[in-house]
């Protein structure tokens, strides 16, 4: 069996720790989108522009220099 999922995956200092698991449906997708800009928030920088938050959305992906890394992946 097979699970269609959008995952925010929190990986601090490089390690995976976190997996939340989104079904993949617009509500899904919308959900998860929001946690992954409120975590890159919360490790990266609060100040961080609509438009480079967008982008970092789009890449599925954030690092800062502590190691600390998020992914959002798409998976089936």
């Amino acid at each position: 069996m097979k699970l269609n999922t959008i995952n925010v995956l929190e990986s601090p200092s490089g390690f995976p720790n976190q997996l939340t698991a989104y079904p993949n449906t617009k509500e899904g997708n919308a959900a998860a989108e929001e946690k992954f800009k409120e975590l890159v928030r919360i490790v990266g920088d609060e100040q961080i522009s609509d438009e480079e938050l967008n982008e970092i959305v789009d890449d599925g992906y954030f690092s800062n220099e502590n190691g600390d890394e998020l992914f959002l992946i798409h998976s089936s």
